[in-house]
């Protein structure tokens, strides 16, 4: 009787080991997921925030080359139309008549 005790006890003893081993296994399992799912958390944030960035970035740089596009259009056409006055026989440059000398008119050849 006291080997079927003894060996009782002995089968309790292990399967209480087994099941303390099973709990730190589990307990260790569910950790190593939670940091796991924290990184991959982490990592999907940072990603999210470098695209954000860079889709700033490239809009800021398409906003200043439109604007330096434009600018350099519009000045450029302010040159060609500067040649064009020029070369037209008989005309003046491009100064605005309000800027002119005033001069009276006359009455005309032959009037009075």
């Amino acid at each position: 009787m006291a080997a079927a005790a003894l060996l009782i006890s002995a089968g309790i003893t292990a399967q209480t080991q087994t099941q303390a081993q099973t709990q730190v296994k589990n307990q260790t399992q569910t950790e190593v997921k939670a940091q796991e799912q924290t990184q991959t958390q982490a990592q999907t944030q940072t990603q999210t925030q470098t695209k954000a960035q860079k889709r700033a970035e490239v809009k800021a740089q398409k906003k200043t080359g439109t604007q330096t596009k434009t600018q350099t259009g519009t000045q450029t056409q302010e040159k060609s139309m500067t040649k064009s006055a020029t070369k037209n026989k008989g005309a003046r440059s491009a100064t605005p008549q309000r800027n002119a000398a005033k001069v009276t008119k006359s009455a005309g050849a032959g009037k009075k």
